[in-house]
């Protein structure tokens, strides 16, 4: 639909449509002003499709929101205009910092500085799952887009993973719908924290020493905004920190169901990583994957990794940045949010103002559809083809 969604301190959330110009040139136009919250409204996300849009603010204020049907929801204009609350999700004791939807769009999980996060029903309207065990506010919260694992980070330097827990011995898992369905069996299964490494001293003898991965609270950065691959494969994590000689800031990048050391850490960035965002699209891989590469993959994902002050574009075929863009706001930076078609990258910041970053036609690579993909890429892509079929 081309909608982009922000939020702030004002309490409002305004939709806006953004494309790209025949000169390459973003096009934006104000379209409605919706005014529910009582507080700052510090994160609001789209679900997968854009049936949906969820918004989280201060005094644990959390609201669903849904087009109107009443007033055509299917109306590319109503669609900009005919919003309504259908859901006010009460659980949280305070600031809520952010949220991430499952790939289905039927539950949502969000983080607060309560410590803890919420699994969602978006269906019901309830919880289904409390998940405590941080000793600090929840900065960030991801969901696997496979429903397996809902991954949160904290202030107090850990990543926690949830999973389902296994059944008991002799008796079979039972069948539950959706991850809003099964979240009542989420236990933390790892903790991510520290990094064990074995160094050799100038007597030439080996000892053990063990690093944080993350920044703890005096990182100067409110937001640690986690996020999966829209495949499921990778996870990229911000707030990094890199002991190594001449390193420092960094987002670390864990594998699927590897949690005990990442597979690859970004170059390193004078600023904390506050936010990490993957464009939903696949592209066709240009290349075969390097010897040595973290990133395996039979098709090419971009992701962009915001600093305080700076945002970078990579994409699964390179370790470097294919893309950079620096002093954008007088602000520290606090969000990222891609366009479908890989056009539009979206900058929000502290100062007020939002930036958008344009890439040319093809510039990132050429999208491919469901059928020109392996599983699970391929059913994901399929099922979010199919909302988007029945939003229209």
């Amino acid at each position: 639909s081309g909608a982009l969604a922000t939020a702030g301190g004002d309490k409002d959330v305004r939709l806006w449509s953004v494309a790209v110009g025949p000169d390459g040139e973003p096009e934006v136009e104000f379209r409605s002003n919706f005014s529910m919250h009582h507080s700052t409204v510090n994160v609001v996300r789209f679900s997968p499709a854009g049936e949906a849009m969820a918004t989280g603010g201060d005094q644990g204020e959390l609201l669903v929101w849904q087009p109107s049907a009443a007033d055509g929801a299917g109306s590319r204009q109503k669609y900009f205009q005919a919003w309504k609350v259908s859901s006010a999700l009460r659980g949280h004791l305070n600031d809520i910092n952010d949220v991430s939807w499952s790939s289905d769009s039927t539950a949502l999980v969000s983080g607060s500085i309560d410590s803890c996060a919420i699994v969602w029903s978006a269906e019901k309207g309830k919880g289904e799952a409390r998940l405590d065990g941080h000793s600090h506010y929840v900065q960030g919260v991801a969901l696997d887009p496979l429903g397996e694992y809902v991954i949160s980070q904290s202030g107090d330097r850990t990543c926690r993973v949830y999973s389902h827990r296994p059944p008991a011995a002799g008796r079979k898992k039972a069948q539950a719908r959706g991850v809003a369905g099964k979240a009542k069996d989420f236990v933390c299964h790892n903790v991510m924290g520290r990094l064990t490494r074995f160094l050799r001293g100038k007597d030439g003898e080996a000892r053990q020493e063990r690093t944080f991965l993350f920044g703890d609270e005096n990182m100067a950065t409110f937001f640690r905004r986690l996020a999966w691959a829209p495949d499921g494969s990778f996870v990229v994590v911000p707030a990094g920190v890199d002991a190594s000689p001449g390193r420092g800031n960094t987002a670390h990048v864990f594998a699927r169901g590897q949690w005990s050391r990442p597979v690859f850490s970004l170059p390193s960035l004078s600023r904390p990583v506050i936010a990490a965002r993957f464009c939903p699209a696949f592209f066709k891989a240009s290349a075969a994957p390097s010897e040595g590469s973290p990133f395996q993959l039979p098709y090419k994902l971009v992701y962009a990794v915001a600093s305080l002050d700076a945002v970078l574009v990579y994409t699964t075929e390179s370790t470097k940045p294919v893309a950079m863009a620096s002093g954008l706001h007088y602000a520290p930076i606090t969000d990222l949010a891609w366009s479908w078609d890989a056009r539009t990258l979206a900058i929000s910041s502290h100062d007020g103002y939002c930036s958008l970053l344009t890439f040319g036609e093809g510039e990132l690579g050429e999208i491919v559809g469901a059928d020109a993909l392996p599983e699970p890429a391929r059913s994901l892509v399929l099922a979010r083809d199919g909302l988007l079929r029945e939003k229209e």
